[in-house]
Order: structure tokens, then C-alpha cells, then sequence
């Protein structure tokens, strides 16, 4: 087989499956060109989303015709879907890799913003510490005692919530099902949305994006939320409304918020987020760091051995489930 790493980060894994598999090939493509030279003939692909297109998806059709397994580099597909793959290839993501490294995110982010840690940097540039501490001793918050409203309660969900309990924190998830183990302490349905969200001290957002979710939380939404509330949002920007959410910063209905995903993204220059001071925003790297890449081996190691052997592939999806 030819297994190719296409357009997405660099790894040591395929020097590790070269040895293990010395009849197949594994492939490197860094560039545009490279990928579009070396598709031609590969039966595989590993491709981050970020990287997928519809260019991408055309040389596919056109050239790969030996293609039969697409191994996404995340967990949501939004990006796959418009494109689309061609007909008869297998389509698996990295679900079950990413929940820790994002969960951890978002409680740092969340703490971050109760500590007003955001504003102490800020301050910092003055280089003296006494300066504003008594405007600020007020404002400082704490994650005790809070109850935090989790939309979506898989893989990360999950590890928010048992991350969230060790600061006790009550939290209540949202999912399809109403359904579920872990650590919340309460698990509704999307349709109860409107009966938790008055509750919520923080929302957090986790869920995947789909036509469904698609500005989910918009003004009405927002406004339920309590006086002072968070919103920490580590899954897509296009569920919520941007404008809105803005708004409620401005206004004080927020007490702050925590943006790993924008919308739109890469935020403008110009746009309000970036001068509210009770705002975090990281460049969508919630998923990156500690244990996460060890993990992408495994499952792209288990899931290369499973192609070769003819065995069903771990995180099989459906395109149209993702639909957006």
C-alpha cells in the first residue's frame, strides 16, 4: 500500500511504519505540488482539515483513483463536507485523541478569567504590582460552588466535566440523548436547552458543528444565561452569535469569555473582540500540546495496520452527519 501524509504537520510516525511495513510506502507531501504528484497512485491519506479544500477534493477525483481510506487529522469534518471525497473511500477522524488537551484548555481559560489573570498581564507592563490592586480585589471570582452548562457531552465534554468537578463545580451537559456516564451531574437534552441555560454560571462549548447547531446560541440564548455569566467556547465559532455575544460583553449581561474559535476567523484587526477586556482569544490551538500527538500515532498506527489487514478502521464517519 501507499500511505500518504498529506499538506498536514510534521511527524515521526511514518519513519516508525516504514520499519514496521517495509512493502508499503509512506509519504511525506509538504507541498501543494508534492501532494498532487504523489495522489496519483496512493491508497490512503492522512489529511488535516485545515489543509482540506475543494482544490484538494478535485485532485482527488481527478487522480487517486486507488483511493480507499481518508484519515482526517480532527475530530469535527466541517471542512471535509462542502468538498466532499470521492465515492467508495472510507472516511475516519481523531475522535477520542483531542478531549483532555481541549478540556484542559478550557478550564484554563475559564479559571483565567474568574482570577482576572487576563488582566494582571495587562498590568504587568507597568511593572508595579500595587497598581490598581484595590479596583481589582473585587472582581477576582471563583469557579466554587458554580454550576457550568456543558453543549455537548462527548469525548471532551466528558473531560470537562471531571475536570470541573475537582474545582466543585456542578455541572449539567447537553447532549441528544439525555444520556450518559461521566462525571455531570446532570444530563438533559437539547430540547430542555432553554430550561438549564438560566442556571448556568459558565457555558461551555463543545459540541459539534452541524447544520443542526449552526447559531444555536444567539440573542435569546445568551440573555437567558445569568448576570455575569461566561461563555468559554473550544468547539466551532458558527455556534453562537458573534454580534451578540459581543453585545452582551459591552452591555455587562457577560461576565467574560474564553475564545479558542471565532467567528469569523482569523478574527479582522478591527473587530470589537480584540478591546474588551474581559475577553480571552488563542488562535484555535485548543487541541495542541501535551499528550495529544502521542496519540494521533496510536491511532494512526492502529488504524494503518487495521487498512493493511483488511480490518474495520477505528472512527468510521459519514460525511453527511456533519453536514453544515
Amino acid at each position: 500500500m501507499k500511505l500518504l501524509h498529506a499538506l498536514t504537520y510534521e511527524t515521526t510516525l511514518f519513519d516508525e511504519l516504514q520499519k514496521k511495513y517495509p512493502d508499503s510506502q509512506f509519504i511525506q507531501a509538504k507541498t501543494p505540488e508534492d501532494f498532487e504528484r504523489e495522489c496519483s497512485d496512493c491508497d490512503a491519506i492522512i489529511i488535516a482539515g485545515s489543509f482540506y479544500n475543494q482544490a484538494v477534493a478535485d485532485i482527488l477525483r481527478k487522480s487517486a483513483k486507488k483511493l480507499r481510506w481518508i484519515q482526517a487529522g480532527s475530530d469535527g469534518l466541517d471542512k471535509f463536507v462542502k468538498p466532499g471525497a470521492p465515492d467508495g473511500v472510507t472516511i475516519t477522524n481523531t475522535s477520542g485523541t483531542k478531549g483532555g488537551t481541549i478540556a484542559e484548555h478550557a478550564m484554563g481559560m475559564l479559571i483565567a478569567l474568574h482570577q482576572k489573570i487576563h488582566l494582571f498581564e495587562r498590568l504587568r507592563a507597568g511593572k508595579d504590582w500595587l497598581q490598581n490592586r484595590s479596583d481589582l480585589r473585587p472582581q477576582i471570582g471563583s469557579i466554587e460552588g458554580h454550576t457550568l452548562v456543558l453543549a455537548g457531552y462527548g469525548h471532551i465534554g466528558k473531560e470537562i466535566a471531571r475536570k470541573a468537578k475537582a474545582f466543585n463545580a456542578t455541572v449539567i451537559a447537553i447532549n441528544r440523548s439525555g444520556k450518559g456516564d461521566g462525571s455531570a451531574d446532570e444530563i438533559v437534552t437539547f430540547d430542555q436547552l432553554h430550561d438549564v441555560l438560566p442556571k448556568a454560571d459558565a457555558l461551555m462549548l463543545c459540541m459539534p458543528f452541524t447544520k443542526e447547531t449552526r447559531g444555536l446560541f444567539g440573542k435569546k440564548e445568551i440573555e437567558m444565561l445569568k448576570p455575569g455569566a461566561m461563555i468559554v467556547n473550544v468547539a466551532r465559532g458558527e455556534l453562537i452569535d458573534t454580534d451578540a455575544m459581543v453585545q452582551a460583553l459591552k452591555d455587562g449581561k457577560l461576565g467574560g469569555a474564553g475564545l479558542d474559535v471565532i467567528e469569523p476567523e482569523p478574527l479582522p484587526a478591527d473587530h470589537p473582540l480584540w478591546d474588551i477586556d474581559n475577553v480571552i482569544i488563542s488562535p484555535h490551538v485548543a487541541a495542541h500540546g501535551g499528550p495529544l500527538y502521542q496519540r494521533l500515532a496510536e491511532l494512526y498506527a492502529d488504524n494503518v495496520d487495521r487498512f493493511i489487514k483488511g480490518e474495520p478502521l477505528h472512527n468510521v464517519v459519514n460525511l453527511e452527519d456533519h453536514a453544515v
